[in-house]
Protein backbone atom coordinates (compact mmCIF):
# COMPACT_ATOMS: atom_id res chain seq x y z
CA UNK A 1 0.00 0.00 0.00
CA UNK A 2 1.35 3.41 -0.97
CA UNK A 3 1.50 6.01 1.78
CA UNK A 4 3.69 8.66 0.10
CA UNK A 5 3.34 10.52 -3.19
CA UNK A 6 6.12 12.68 -4.64
CA UNK A 7 5.20 16.32 -5.27
CA UNK A 8 6.77 17.48 -8.58
CA UNK A 9 8.95 20.54 -8.14
CA UNK A 10 6.89 22.61 -10.60
CA UNK A 11 3.78 21.97 -8.49
CA UNK A 12 5.23 23.20 -5.21
CA UNK A 13 3.24 25.96 -3.52
CA UNK A 14 4.80 29.14 -2.22
CA UNK A 15 4.42 27.84 1.38
CA UNK A 16 6.23 24.61 0.50
CA UNK A 17 9.02 26.46 -1.29
CA UNK A 18 9.38 28.82 1.65
CA UNK A 19 9.92 25.98 4.12
CA UNK A 20 12.19 24.03 1.77
CA UNK A 21 14.37 27.09 1.35
CA UNK A 22 15.21 26.84 5.05
CA UNK A 23 16.91 23.47 4.42
CA UNK A 24 20.18 22.71 2.68
CA UNK A 25 21.51 19.30 1.69
CA UNK A 26 25.32 19.23 1.84
CA UNK A 27 25.51 16.11 -0.34
CA UNK A 28 23.24 17.29 -3.16
CA UNK A 29 24.68 17.66 -6.66
CA UNK A 30 24.53 20.87 -8.68
CA UNK A 31 21.97 19.29 -11.02
CA UNK A 32 19.65 18.42 -8.10
CA UNK A 33 19.93 21.79 -6.43
CA UNK A 34 19.64 22.19 -2.68
CA UNK A 35 16.01 21.13 -2.43
CA UNK A 36 15.22 17.74 -0.96
CA UNK A 37 12.46 15.64 -2.55
CA UNK A 38 9.15 16.37 -0.85
CA UNK A 39 6.20 14.00 -0.54
CA UNK A 40 2.63 14.17 0.70
CA UNK A 41 0.63 11.47 2.46
CA UNK A 42 -1.75 9.58 0.21
CA UNK A 43 -3.23 8.28 3.45
CA UNK A 44 -2.08 9.02 6.97
CA UNK A 45 0.08 6.24 8.46
CA UNK A 46 -0.42 4.66 11.87
CA UNK A 47 2.95 2.85 11.99
CA UNK A 48 6.44 4.34 11.85
CA UNK A 49 7.52 2.04 9.00
CA UNK A 50 4.69 3.44 6.87
CA UNK A 51 6.12 6.94 7.30
CA UNK A 52 9.57 5.62 6.31
CA UNK A 53 8.28 3.70 3.27
CA UNK A 54 10.07 6.01 0.81
CA UNK A 55 12.97 4.39 -1.11
CA UNK A 56 15.19 7.41 -0.39
CA UNK A 57 17.37 7.92 2.67
CA UNK A 58 16.76 11.70 2.82
CA UNK A 59 13.41 13.28 2.05
CA UNK A 60 10.66 15.56 3.35
CA UNK A 61 6.94 15.06 3.94
CA UNK A 62 4.45 17.90 3.67
CA UNK A 63 1.50 18.04 6.05
CA UNK A 64 -1.64 20.08 5.53
CA UNK A 65 -1.00 22.09 8.72
CA UNK A 66 1.86 23.91 6.93
CA UNK A 67 4.69 21.86 8.44
CA UNK A 68 7.37 19.61 6.97
CA UNK A 69 8.72 16.37 8.41
CA UNK A 70 12.40 16.03 7.49
CA UNK A 71 13.71 12.45 7.46
CA UNK A 72 17.36 11.34 7.32
CA UNK A 73 17.86 7.61 7.88
CA UNK A 74 21.62 7.26 8.30
CA UNK A 75 24.47 8.79 10.27
CA UNK A 76 26.23 11.19 9.77
CA UNK A 77 23.70 13.89 9.12
CA UNK A 78 24.07 16.08 6.05
CA UNK A 79 20.91 18.21 6.17
CA UNK A 80 21.31 21.66 7.69
CA UNK A 81 18.22 22.69 9.64
CA UNK A 82 16.99 26.13 10.70
CA UNK A 83 17.41 27.02 14.37
CA UNK A 84 13.64 27.07 14.83
CA UNK A 85 13.21 23.41 13.86
CA UNK A 86 12.38 20.67 16.35
CA UNK A 87 14.79 17.75 16.15
CA UNK A 88 13.84 14.15 16.97
CA UNK A 89 16.32 11.26 17.09
CA UNK A 90 15.45 7.58 17.16
CA UNK A 91 18.21 5.22 18.31
CA UNK A 92 17.39 1.58 17.70
CA UNK A 93 19.17 -1.76 17.42
CA UNK A 94 20.47 -1.26 13.88
CA UNK A 95 21.36 2.43 13.90
CA UNK A 96 19.99 5.94 14.23
CA UNK A 97 17.27 7.86 12.40
CA UNK A 98 17.02 11.63 12.39
CA UNK A 99 13.73 13.48 12.01
CA UNK A 100 12.89 17.14 12.31
CA UNK A 101 9.77 19.27 12.30
CA UNK A 102 10.01 22.52 10.34
CA UNK A 103 7.25 25.09 10.37
CA UNK A 104 6.40 28.71 11.00
CA UNK A 105 3.76 28.08 13.68
CA UNK A 106 4.70 26.40 16.97
CA UNK A 107 1.18 25.10 17.55
CA UNK A 108 1.24 23.29 14.20
CA UNK A 109 4.76 21.99 14.88
CA UNK A 110 3.56 20.55 18.22
CA UNK A 111 0.72 18.79 16.42
CA UNK A 112 3.10 17.24 13.86
CA UNK A 113 5.65 16.24 16.50
CA UNK A 114 2.89 14.50 18.47
CA UNK A 115 1.77 12.71 15.31
CA UNK A 116 5.31 11.43 14.56
CA UNK A 117 6.08 10.34 18.13
CA UNK A 118 2.72 8.56 18.42
CA UNK A 119 3.26 6.28 15.42
CA UNK A 120 3.30 2.63 16.43
CA UNK A 121 6.52 0.61 16.35
CA UNK A 122 7.58 -2.56 18.09
CA UNK A 123 11.28 -2.01 18.80
CA UNK A 124 12.39 -1.08 22.34
CA UNK A 125 14.24 1.99 21.10
CA UNK A 126 15.27 5.36 22.51
CA UNK A 127 13.71 8.64 21.39
CA UNK A 128 15.32 12.00 22.01
CA UNK A 129 13.84 15.41 21.18
CA UNK A 130 15.03 18.96 21.69
CA UNK A 131 11.77 20.86 22.16
CA UNK A 132 10.65 21.90 25.63
CA UNK A 133 7.71 20.24 27.39
CA UNK A 134 5.96 23.61 27.58
CA UNK A 135 5.75 23.53 23.77
CA UNK A 136 3.23 20.66 23.81
CA UNK A 137 -0.11 20.40 25.56
CA UNK A 138 -0.56 17.85 28.34
CA UNK A 139 -2.91 15.73 26.20
CA UNK A 140 -0.29 15.69 23.40
CA UNK A 141 2.45 14.61 25.81
CA UNK A 142 0.25 11.83 27.21
CA UNK A 143 -0.66 10.71 23.70
CA UNK A 144 2.89 10.00 22.53
CA UNK A 145 4.12 8.70 25.90
CA UNK A 146 1.23 6.20 25.96
CA UNK A 147 1.57 5.15 22.31
CA UNK A 148 4.77 3.11 22.72
CA UNK A 149 5.31 2.14 26.37
CA UNK A 150 8.36 0.02 25.44
CA UNK A 151 10.32 3.13 24.39
CA UNK A 152 12.83 5.08 26.44
CA UNK A 153 12.36 8.86 26.28
CA UNK A 154 15.57 10.84 26.58
CA UNK A 155 15.67 14.42 27.82
CA UNK A 156 19.01 16.06 27.06
CA UNK A 157 18.13 19.64 26.13
CA UNK A 158 15.36 20.51 28.57
CA UNK A 159 15.25 22.25 31.92
CA UNK A 160 12.38 20.94 34.01
CA UNK A 161 10.45 23.35 36.18
CA UNK A 162 8.91 22.24 39.47
CA UNK A 163 5.56 21.73 37.73
CA UNK A 164 7.09 19.65 34.93
CA UNK A 165 9.05 17.51 37.41
CA UNK A 166 5.86 16.70 39.32
CA UNK A 167 3.99 16.09 36.07
CA UNK A 168 6.47 13.43 34.92
CA UNK A 169 7.21 11.86 38.31
CA UNK A 170 3.54 11.31 39.19
CA UNK A 171 2.37 10.23 35.75
CA UNK A 172 0.46 6.92 36.05
CA UNK A 173 1.31 3.93 33.92
CA UNK A 174 4.65 2.65 32.62
CA UNK A 175 7.28 5.26 31.78
CA UNK A 176 10.95 4.95 30.90
CA UNK A 177 13.00 8.14 30.88
CA UNK A 178 16.68 8.98 30.52
CA UNK A 179 18.16 12.25 31.74
CA UNK A 180 21.40 13.21 29.99
CA UNK A 181 24.18 15.75 30.36
CA UNK A 182 27.16 15.83 27.94
CA UNK A 183 30.85 15.60 28.75
CA UNK A 184 31.17 19.38 28.44
CA UNK A 185 30.51 21.69 31.36
CA UNK A 186 27.59 23.34 29.59
CA UNK A 187 24.26 22.21 28.19
CA UNK A 188 22.28 19.07 28.81
CA UNK A 189 19.37 18.30 31.06
CA UNK A 190 18.78 20.20 34.29
CA UNK A 191 16.24 20.94 37.03
CA UNK A 192 15.37 24.45 38.13
CA UNK A 193 15.35 23.23 41.75
CA UNK A 194 18.12 20.61 41.68
CA UNK A 195 15.59 17.76 41.54
CA UNK A 196 13.81 18.43 44.84
CA UNK A 197 10.27 18.36 43.42
CA UNK A 198 11.03 15.29 41.31
CA UNK A 199 12.28 13.25 44.29
CA UNK A 200 9.41 14.48 46.49
CA UNK A 201 6.89 13.40 43.86
CA UNK A 202 8.51 9.98 43.41
CA UNK A 203 8.30 9.48 47.16
CA UNK A 204 4.52 9.96 47.03
CA UNK A 205 3.91 7.40 44.27
CA UNK A 206 1.72 4.41 45.12
CA UNK A 207 3.21 2.35 42.27
CA UNK A 208 6.81 2.04 41.07
CA UNK A 209 8.20 4.34 38.39
CA UNK A 210 9.17 1.84 35.69
CA UNK A 211 12.64 2.94 34.55
CA UNK A 212 14.90 5.90 35.33
CA UNK A 213 18.30 6.31 33.66
CA UNK A 214 20.72 9.02 34.79
CA UNK A 215 23.45 9.52 32.20
CA UNK A 216 25.37 12.41 33.71
CA UNK A 217 28.97 13.04 32.71
CA UNK A 218 30.68 16.07 34.24
CA UNK A 219 27.64 17.48 35.99
CA UNK A 220 24.99 15.87 38.18
CA UNK A 221 21.61 17.51 37.60
CA UNK A 222 20.58 16.56 41.14
CA UNK A 223 22.07 18.23 44.16
CA UNK A 224 24.08 15.79 46.28
CA UNK A 225 21.33 15.80 48.90
CA UNK A 226 18.60 15.00 46.36
CA UNK A 227 20.73 12.35 44.69
CA UNK A 228 21.19 10.55 48.02
CA UNK A 229 17.46 10.89 48.74
CA UNK A 230 16.65 9.40 45.33
CA UNK A 231 18.76 6.31 45.98
CA UNK A 232 17.24 5.86 49.43
CA UNK A 233 13.62 5.80 48.23
CA UNK A 234 11.95 2.49 49.03
CA UNK A 235 10.74 0.74 45.88
CA UNK A 236 9.75 4.00 44.17
CA UNK A 237 11.67 3.04 41.01
CA UNK A 238 11.52 -0.42 39.40
CA UNK A 239 14.68 -0.12 37.27
CA UNK A 240 17.56 2.30 37.85
CA UNK A 241 20.41 2.91 35.40
CA UNK A 242 23.39 5.04 36.38
CA UNK A 243 26.17 6.28 34.11
CA UNK A 244 27.20 9.35 35.92
CA UNK A 245 29.38 11.62 37.97
CA UNK A 246 28.54 10.77 41.59
CA UNK A 247 29.59 11.62 45.17
CA UNK A 248 29.51 8.02 46.51
CA UNK A 249 30.26 5.15 44.07
CA UNK A 250 28.94 2.43 46.42
CA UNK A 251 25.61 4.06 47.28
CA UNK A 252 23.75 2.79 44.14
CA UNK A 253 24.26 -0.84 45.23
CA UNK A 254 22.07 -0.09 48.25
CA UNK A 255 19.25 1.38 46.13
CA UNK A 256 15.83 -0.17 46.86
CA UNK A 257 15.16 -1.20 43.25
CA UNK A 258 14.38 -4.48 41.53
CA UNK A 259 16.80 -3.88 38.65
CA UNK A 260 20.10 -1.96 38.77
CA UNK A 261 22.26 -1.14 35.76
CA UNK A 262 25.45 0.56 36.92
CA UNK A 263 28.80 1.58 35.45
CA UNK A 264 31.80 2.09 37.73
CA UNK A 265 35.55 2.71 37.37
CA UNK A 266 37.98 0.44 39.21
CA UNK A 267 39.86 3.37 40.74
CA UNK A 268 36.68 4.35 42.63
CA UNK A 269 36.58 1.12 44.61
CA UNK A 270 38.76 -1.18 46.69
CA UNK A 271 38.23 -4.92 46.75
CA UNK A 272 37.39 -4.74 50.45
CA UNK A 273 34.42 -2.47 49.65
CA UNK A 274 32.42 -5.40 48.28
CA UNK A 275 33.03 -7.81 51.16
CA UNK A 276 30.05 -6.67 53.24
CA UNK A 277 28.26 -4.48 50.70
CA UNK A 278 24.45 -4.86 50.70
CA UNK A 279 23.14 -5.26 47.13
CA UNK A 280 19.34 -5.06 47.02
CA UNK A 281 18.55 -5.52 43.31
CA UNK A 282 17.66 -8.99 42.03
CA UNK A 283 18.51 -8.04 38.46
CA UNK A 284 22.02 -6.58 38.26
CA UNK A 285 24.11 -5.27 35.39
CA UNK A 286 27.59 -4.08 36.37
CA UNK A 287 30.01 -2.52 33.89
CA UNK A 288 33.52 -2.08 35.29
CA UNK A 289 36.07 0.09 33.52
CA UNK A 290 39.54 -1.27 34.30
CA UNK A 291 42.44 1.19 34.40
CA UNK A 292 44.97 -0.72 36.51
CA UNK A 293 47.29 -3.31 34.96
CA UNK A 294 48.34 -5.21 38.08
CA UNK A 295 45.89 -7.38 40.02
CA UNK A 296 43.12 -5.84 37.93
CA UNK A 297 40.81 -8.80 38.62
CA UNK A 298 40.79 -8.41 42.41
CA UNK A 299 37.79 -6.10 42.66
CA UNK A 300 35.84 -8.16 40.09
CA UNK A 301 36.44 -11.43 41.94
CA UNK A 302 35.47 -9.84 45.27
CA UNK A 303 32.29 -8.45 43.71
CA UNK A 304 31.35 -11.86 42.27
CA UNK A 305 32.04 -13.55 45.59
CA UNK A 306 29.66 -11.08 47.23
CA UNK A 307 27.02 -11.96 44.60
CA UNK A 308 27.58 -15.64 45.41
CA UNK A 309 27.33 -14.97 49.14
CA UNK A 310 24.04 -13.04 48.86
CA UNK A 311 22.50 -15.65 46.56
CA UNK A 312 19.25 -13.82 45.67
CA UNK A 313 19.97 -12.79 42.08
CA UNK A 314 17.74 -13.63 39.11
CA UNK A 315 19.56 -11.87 36.27
CA UNK A 316 23.27 -11.01 36.19
CA UNK A 317 25.21 -9.22 33.48
CA UNK A 318 28.91 -8.46 33.90
CA UNK A 319 30.73 -6.26 31.39
CA UNK A 320 34.48 -5.66 31.79
CA UNK A 321 36.00 -2.78 29.86
CA UNK A 322 39.79 -2.91 29.57
CA UNK A 323 42.36 -2.30 26.85
CA UNK A 324 45.65 -3.65 28.14
CA UNK A 325 47.14 -7.11 27.66
CA UNK A 326 45.35 -9.75 29.69
CA UNK A 327 46.94 -12.23 32.08
CA UNK A 328 44.72 -15.29 31.64
CA UNK A 329 45.52 -16.51 35.12
CA UNK A 330 43.40 -13.59 36.34
CA UNK A 331 40.64 -14.40 33.82
CA UNK A 332 40.66 -17.90 35.32
CA UNK A 333 40.10 -16.42 38.77
CA UNK A 334 37.09 -14.53 37.41
CA UNK A 335 35.74 -17.71 35.77
CA UNK A 336 36.10 -19.58 39.07
CA UNK A 337 34.18 -16.79 40.82
CA UNK A 338 31.41 -17.08 38.19
CA UNK A 339 31.21 -20.80 39.00
CA UNK A 340 30.61 -19.88 42.65
CA UNK A 341 27.89 -17.44 41.55
CA UNK A 342 26.12 -20.19 39.59
CA UNK A 343 26.32 -22.67 42.45
CA UNK A 344 24.99 -20.25 45.06
CA UNK A 345 22.24 -18.47 43.10
CA UNK A 346 19.62 -21.16 42.37
CA UNK A 347 17.07 -18.58 41.17
CA UNK A 348 19.39 -17.19 38.50
CA UNK A 349 17.47 -17.11 35.19
CA UNK A 350 20.00 -15.42 32.91
CA UNK A 351 23.76 -14.86 32.88
CA UNK A 352 25.31 -12.44 30.39
CA UNK A 353 29.09 -12.36 29.81
CA UNK A 354 28.92 -11.17 26.20
CA UNK A 355 29.87 -7.51 26.55
CA UNK A 356 33.61 -7.46 27.18
CA UNK A 357 36.32 -5.47 25.47
CA UNK A 358 38.91 -7.42 23.51
CA UNK A 359 41.20 -9.09 24.55
CA UNK A 360 39.13 -10.45 27.47
CA UNK A 361 37.80 -13.86 26.44
CA UNK A 362 36.08 -16.56 28.51
CA UNK A 363 36.39 -19.23 25.80
CA UNK A 364 39.23 -21.17 27.56
CA UNK A 365 36.87 -21.62 30.53
CA UNK A 366 33.61 -22.38 28.72
CA UNK A 367 33.84 -26.13 29.34
CA UNK A 368 34.08 -25.44 33.08
CA UNK A 369 31.12 -23.04 32.97
CA UNK A 370 29.03 -25.41 30.83
CA UNK A 371 29.64 -28.25 33.27
CA UNK A 372 28.34 -26.22 36.22
CA UNK A 373 25.26 -25.10 34.25
CA UNK A 374 24.22 -28.70 33.57
CA UNK A 375 22.52 -29.04 36.93
CA UNK A 376 21.32 -25.47 37.44
CA UNK A 377 17.58 -25.56 38.29
CA UNK A 378 16.42 -22.24 36.81
CA UNK A 379 19.00 -20.94 34.33
CA UNK A 380 17.26 -20.28 31.01
CA UNK A 381 19.65 -18.04 29.05
CA UNK A 382 23.44 -17.84 28.88
CA UNK A 383 24.74 -15.03 26.68
CA UNK A 384 28.38 -15.10 25.60
CA UNK A 385 30.82 -14.02 22.92
CA UNK A 386 30.99 -17.17 20.77
CA UNK A 387 33.40 -15.98 18.07
CA UNK A 388 36.37 -18.00 19.41
CA UNK A 389 34.51 -21.25 20.07
CA UNK A 390 36.17 -24.41 18.68
CA UNK A 391 35.00 -27.98 18.08
CA UNK A 392 35.73 -28.96 21.67
CA UNK A 393 33.49 -26.16 22.96
CA UNK A 394 30.61 -27.18 20.68
CA UNK A 395 30.97 -30.74 21.98
CA UNK A 396 30.66 -29.42 25.54
CA UNK A 397 27.66 -27.33 24.48
CA UNK A 398 25.91 -30.45 23.11
CA UNK A 399 26.43 -32.20 26.43
CA UNK A 400 25.08 -29.16 28.29
CA UNK A 401 21.91 -28.94 26.17
CA UNK A 402 21.24 -32.65 26.60
CA UNK A 403 21.57 -32.36 30.39
CA UNK A 404 19.80 -29.02 30.85
CA UNK A 405 16.99 -28.95 28.31
CA UNK A 406 15.61 -25.65 29.61
CA UNK A 407 18.73 -23.66 28.71
CA UNK A 408 19.41 -21.64 25.56
CA UNK A 409 22.90 -20.32 24.78
CA UNK A 410 22.99 -17.18 22.64
CA UNK A 411 25.56 -14.71 21.35
CA UNK A 412 25.64 -10.95 21.88
CA UNK A 413 23.04 -10.48 19.10
CA UNK A 414 20.65 -12.92 20.79
CA UNK A 415 21.20 -15.54 18.08
CA UNK A 416 21.35 -19.14 19.24
CA UNK A 417 24.90 -20.51 19.38
CA UNK A 418 24.96 -23.60 17.15
CA UNK A 419 27.14 -25.73 14.91
CA UNK A 420 24.41 -25.59 12.25
CA UNK A 421 23.56 -29.31 12.47
CA UNK A 422 23.48 -31.43 15.62
CA UNK A 423 22.91 -28.58 18.06
CA UNK A 424 19.92 -27.36 16.04
CA UNK A 425 18.45 -30.85 16.33
CA UNK A 426 19.01 -30.81 20.09
CA UNK A 427 17.21 -27.48 20.38
CA UNK A 428 14.28 -28.93 18.39
CA UNK A 429 14.15 -31.95 20.69
CA UNK A 430 14.32 -29.68 23.74
CA UNK A 431 11.44 -27.63 22.38
CA UNK A 432 9.43 -30.84 22.13
CA UNK A 433 10.43 -31.57 25.73
CA UNK A 434 9.14 -28.17 26.88
CA UNK A 435 5.88 -28.64 24.99
CA UNK A 436 5.34 -32.02 26.58
CA UNK A 437 5.89 -30.58 30.05
CA UNK A 438 3.56 -27.65 29.26
CA UNK A 439 0.70 -30.05 28.52
CA UNK A 440 0.65 -30.93 32.21
CA UNK A 441 0.20 -27.27 33.14
CA UNK A 442 -2.02 -25.98 30.33
CA UNK A 443 -4.22 -29.07 29.89
CA UNK A 444 -4.40 -30.69 33.32
CA UNK A 445 -7.54 -32.76 32.69
CA UNK A 446 -6.78 -36.29 31.50
CA UNK A 447 -9.39 -36.13 28.68
CA UNK A 448 -7.75 -33.10 27.05
CA UNK A 449 -4.25 -34.52 27.47
CA UNK A 450 -5.38 -37.86 26.08
CA UNK A 451 -6.58 -36.24 22.84
CA UNK A 452 -3.50 -34.03 22.55
CA UNK A 453 -1.04 -36.80 23.36
CA UNK A 454 -2.65 -39.13 20.83
CA UNK A 455 -2.44 -36.48 18.11
CA UNK A 456 1.20 -35.71 18.90
CA UNK A 457 2.12 -39.39 18.88
CA UNK A 458 0.52 -39.88 15.46
CA UNK A 459 1.78 -36.68 13.83
CA UNK A 460 5.22 -36.02 15.30
CA UNK A 461 6.59 -38.62 17.68
CA UNK A 462 5.84 -41.90 15.89
CA UNK A 463 9.03 -41.97 13.82
CA UNK A 464 11.23 -40.50 16.53
CA UNK A 465 12.14 -42.70 19.48
CA UNK A 466 13.45 -39.80 21.59
CA UNK A 467 10.26 -37.79 21.18
CA UNK A 468 8.09 -40.83 21.90
CA UNK A 469 10.07 -41.64 25.04
CA UNK A 470 9.91 -38.03 26.29
CA UNK A 471 6.18 -37.78 25.68
CA UNK A 472 5.23 -41.08 27.28
CA UNK A 473 7.50 -40.56 30.29
CA UNK A 474 5.65 -37.28 31.02
CA UNK A 475 2.18 -38.72 30.39
CA UNK A 476 2.28 -42.34 31.56
CA UNK A 477 -1.29 -42.05 32.89
CA UNK A 478 -2.49 -41.06 29.43
CA UNK A 479 -0.66 -44.05 27.94
CA UNK A 480 -2.64 -46.33 30.27
CA UNK A 481 -5.88 -44.73 29.10
CA UNK A 482 -4.92 -45.14 25.45
CA UNK A 483 -4.11 -48.82 26.01
CA UNK A 484 -7.08 -49.73 28.19
CA UNK A 485 -9.65 -47.48 26.54
CA UNK A 486 -12.00 -45.09 28.31
CA UNK A 487 -14.16 -46.21 31.21
CA UNK A 488 -17.27 -46.31 29.02
CA UNK A 489 -15.59 -48.50 26.40
CA UNK A 490 -14.37 -50.91 29.08
CA UNK A 491 -17.90 -51.37 30.45
CA UNK A 492 -19.74 -51.63 27.08
CA UNK A 493 -20.35 -55.13 25.61
CA UNK A 494 -18.00 -56.17 22.84
CA UNK A 495 -19.49 -56.60 19.36
CA UNK A 496 -17.53 -59.21 17.35
CA UNK A 497 -18.88 -57.80 14.07
CA UNK A 498 -16.85 -54.65 14.60
CA UNK A 499 -13.71 -56.62 13.71
CA UNK A 500 -15.18 -57.71 10.37
CA UNK A 501 -17.02 -54.50 9.51
CA UNK A 502 -15.27 -51.67 11.34
CA UNK A 503 -17.02 -48.31 11.39
CA UNK A 504 -15.08 -45.84 9.21
CA UNK A 505 -13.71 -42.79 10.98
CA UNK A 506 -15.14 -39.45 9.90
CA UNK A 507 -12.75 -36.58 9.48
CA UNK A 508 -13.82 -33.53 11.36
CA UNK A 509 -12.83 -29.99 10.36
CA UNK A 510 -10.72 -28.46 13.11
CA UNK A 511 -11.16 -24.97 14.42
CA UNK A 512 -7.94 -22.94 14.91
CA UNK A 513 -8.45 -23.06 18.69
CA UNK A 514 -9.26 -26.76 19.00
CA UNK A 515 -7.09 -28.99 21.21
CA UNK A 516 -5.81 -30.93 18.21
CA UNK A 517 -4.95 -27.72 16.33
CA UNK A 518 -2.98 -26.63 19.39
CA UNK A 519 -1.18 -29.96 19.33
CA UNK A 520 -0.23 -29.50 15.69
CA UNK A 521 1.20 -26.08 16.43
CA UNK A 522 3.14 -27.65 19.30
CA UNK A 523 4.72 -30.30 17.05
CA UNK A 524 5.59 -27.84 14.26
CA UNK A 525 9.31 -27.66 13.41
CA UNK A 526 11.31 -25.32 15.55
CA UNK A 527 12.75 -22.31 13.69
CA UNK A 528 16.13 -20.88 14.45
Amino acid sequence: MEFLQLIPQQQLSSEQNALLSLLTNEESSSEEGNHLPIYRFVQEPTHLQELLSCDRTKFCIWRDNQTIIVVELFYPRSINLPSTSWEITQSYRHGTRFLAIVGLNETAMAETATFVLSLQHSEPDLWSFDFDLDSVREDQLNRFLDANPQCVWEFRYQTWTVEQSIRLATRPGPLKIQLYTPSTNYGGFSFTDGGTAFVDALQQRTSSFESLCLHFNRRNSFTNENYVRLLQLEHAVEKLELYMFRPDPLLPFRAQVHCLNYRIDDYEIEKTHFETLPIVAKELTLSIHITSTENWSDSIVTFLDRVAQLGHFEHLRLAIDLWHKVDYTQVGWIAAAIVRVLKNNPNLVSLDLSENRYPLDYTPYLILLFRVMEGHPNLRTFRLNSEEMKVIHFAALKRLLFRNRKLTVVNRWDERVTDGTTIDQIYTLNRFYHGSKDLLVQHGCSTCRSRLTGTILMESATANFQRTALLLSDHADVLCELVNGSEDDALSPHDPRSIINPTPLKKKKLSPNSDVSCARRFVAPCGR
